[in-house]
Parts: C-alpha cells; sequence; structure tokens
C-alpha cells in the first residue's frame, strides 16, 4: 500500500482491517530516489540490540508490563553471507538469562569467510530479523 505523506510533520495511516492483529512488517520509505532512508517496523514487543565488536545480540522486552527486562530463551537462528558469495546456515541457538546470544564466535573455519550475517530471533513476544556486518566485511 503505497500512501502519499502530508504537509506537515507527520502522516497518519489506518492498517487495513484484515491486516490488524496479525503478524506484520511495515516498511517506511522516504527521500529522494537512490538515497532513500528505508525503516522496518516489525509487528514485535521486542527490542533486539547487536554489539558487532562482540559479536553478540541482547534481546530486551518492550512489552509494557516488562519493559527493559531481557528476554531469556529467545530461539536465535543465524545464516551467513560469505567472501564466495554463499549463503548458508551459520548457527542457532537460545538467548541466556541476560538475553544475550552470541551470533559470531564458533569452532569452525566458516567465522572467516562469514562476510555478513542474517538472524532471526524469535521469541513469545513476536519475532525481528536484522542483518549484522560480518568479521569479514572490516
Amino acid at each position: 500500500m503505497d500512501k502519499t505523506l502530508t504537509a506537515g510533520n507527520h502522516t497518519i495511516v489506518d492498517i487495513p482491517n484484515d491486516l490488524r492483529n496479525c503478524n506484520s512488517i511495515i516498511r517506511l520509505t522516504w527521500g529522494v530516489e537512490g538515497e532513500e532512508c528505508v525503516i522496518n517496523d516489525y509487528d514485535n514487543e521486542i527490542d533486539v540490540q547487536v554489539c558487532e565488536d562482540n559479536g553478540e545480540l541482547r534481546v530486551i522486552s518492550t512489552e509494557d508490563k516488562s519493559a527493559g527486562d531481557a528476554v531469556r530463551g529467545a530461539y536465535c537462528k543465524v545464516y551467513s553471507k560469505n567472501t564466495d558469495g554463499s549463503t548458508q546456515f551459520y548457527k542457532d541457538g537460545y538467548t541466556d538469562i541476560r538475553g544475550r546470544f552470541n551470533f559470531r564466535d564458533i569452532s569452525t573455519s566458516d567465522q572467516i569467510k562469514a562476510l555478513k550475517f542474517g538472524v532471526l530471533v524469535t521469541t513469545k513476544l513476536g519475532s525481528s530479523k536484522i542483518e549484522i556486518p560480518g568479521p569479514a566485511a572490516e
């Protein structure tokens, strides 16, 4: 659904009835073509924070009753885009009691060829997908 912004500093867009209370991704795009800004907004109650230097992500609740609390036991599935152009399953696991998951470190040589990572985080509060530059991209 395309919507033209109105004059002023905000525009209200009604979500169609058949899409309400469903899993959804809202993509906002604006700016000059080729230099546009894009934001994906996932219908969830989590915030995924990434520390690229440590290869770690942290899942935090944004739900009213538990806002700011670590989400333990969130399932994380990681894929890597490699220097040879291939994409592969990299690792998976669950966040610890601090809501943290190391998405980068593994005990095989696959870590050397990882160019960037795609991570799916799934919890009872919703899901989120993120892309993270890998060590080979630096």
